[in-house]
């Protein structure tokens, strides 16, 4: 019984440090498809522009993002083999008590059993009922037998269901050692093809660092390009602020602030806006990965995609824009309320400006493996557009 009791309470404990502190096998799996997803279609570019033999920053940067996806694989495989781990201990604890359970319901059975032999349960029975004094008696002595009956009957269906319960743990637990084995295996792999990957990152690197004037003529290119949507957002800011204004601070329509509400509450279940993409360069501030000493500033993300080039609206709203870069690409801002979001390095444009657009709509295109650039402000500030798009 003490041993029963500490199996309990270890129990107790192992399964509240679980849920506390660790996430499920299941969520850990589920974040593994995607990261997975993420890989193969990073991949699939990569091998399209090993194809095209293109020595570029956009390859770096698909590079980066494998590298990127490949440490995200290993730290939740390390995670997942964590959770195995822990639930395995579960399952053998609950292995152990159910075998404590099974072994003193089968003493108690087998106890109940041999009492009956011994007292010729049947024959004694009849001979206790007919010597009672009265009926009351004989009665309470017919509700002793049943119960006695009944309890032999309770504890031999408590063999059955307990023992059914012991094997299907033991099932339980072996199924999680075989997965166990299948993640730290996978995890191997992903060591040895991160260390691939890195590997890669820096032949590109090397390779990159002979068209530095190259990539410098192209980083002012992109710096060009955000000041003029960052010019044309102020633009559309300001024209806002003359209509109605207090303090300096917009008084939007009804219209417009229904919009917006409808905006801030989807925050995090926007689709990709392009199909089948994933992040290669992130919101922020960042060092440029070739040139020294080069700092660059990307007011969104950029997206690319092996599956499709088709741009979508993230949700409904209204065309203010569609800009036209000589020799470069197109822009399109769109209006929701207060907030815009705006896709550049389109193309072609389906759009016109003063269209009213919808959740999923196709409004251009970008070259086949080529970048989107996809930005997310309220009003003149930028905003990180992963927080704002759904993890598929």
């Amino acid at each position: 019984m003490d041993r029963l009791r500490l199996a309990l309470f270890v129990l107790g404990l192992t399964l509240l440090v679980g849920s506390v502190f660790g996430q499920s096998v299941k969520e850990l799996q589920k974040k593994k498809s995607s990261i997975l997803n993420e890989l193969q279609v990073t991949q699939n570019l990569i091998s399209q522009s090993e194809k095209e033999k293109e020595v570029s920053l956009n390859r770096l940067l698909l590079l980066r993002s494998q590298v990127q996806s490949r440490r995200k694989l290993i730290e939740n495989l390390t995670q997942e083999i964590s959770a195995l781990n822990e639930e395995i201990i579960e399952g053998e604890l609950r292995l152990s008590l159910l075998i404590v359970q099974l072994s003193d319901v089968k003493v108690a059975y087998s106890s109940l059993v041999i009492a009956a032999f011994k007292s010729r349960y049947n024959q004694q029975k009849l001979i206790f009922i007919f010597s009672s004094k009265d009926f009351n008696q004989a009665y309470q002595r017919m509700r002793y037998f049943r119960e006695f009956s009944d309890l032999i009957k309770h504890k031999g269906d408590e063999i059955v269901v307990t023992t059914t319960a012991v094997t299907r743990e033991i099932n339980s637990v072996k199924q999680k050692k075989e997965s166990l084995n299948q993640a730290i295996a996978s995890r191997n792999k992903e060591v040895a093809s991160l260390s691939s990957s890195e590997n890669a990152v820096n032949v590109m690197v090397v390779q990159l660092q002979n068209k530095a004037t190259q990539l410098r003529v192209e980083q002012q290119r992109l710096s060009l390009e955000s000041l003029r949507i960052e010019k044309e957002i102020a633009a559309l800011v300001e024209e806002e602020r003359r209509k109605s204004s207090v303090n300096g601070k917009i008084i939007y329509s009804p219209t417009d602030q229904k919009a917006s509400t409808k905006f801030d509450d989807n925050r995090g279940k926007f689709p990709i806006p392009l199909m089948g993409g994933v992040v290669v360069e992130q919101f922020g501030e960042h060092n440029h990965p070739i040139l020294a000493h080069v700092k660059v500033k990307s007011n969104g993300v950029k997206l690319v995609s092996s599956t499709g080039t088709t741009v979508f609206s993230i949700f409904n709203g209204s065309i203010s824009k569609v800009l036209t870069i000589p020799g470069l690409n197109k822009i399109i801002i769109v209006r929701h309320g207060k907030y815009i979001t705006v896709y550049s390095n389109l193309s072609e444009v389906f759009v016109k400006v003063g269209d009213v657009i919808s959740l999923g709509q196709s409004i251009g295109t970008v070259k086949s493996g080529n970048y989107l650039q996809f930005e997310i402000w309220n009003e003149n500030q930028p905003l990180n557009p992963e927080v704002w798009l759904r993890n598929n």
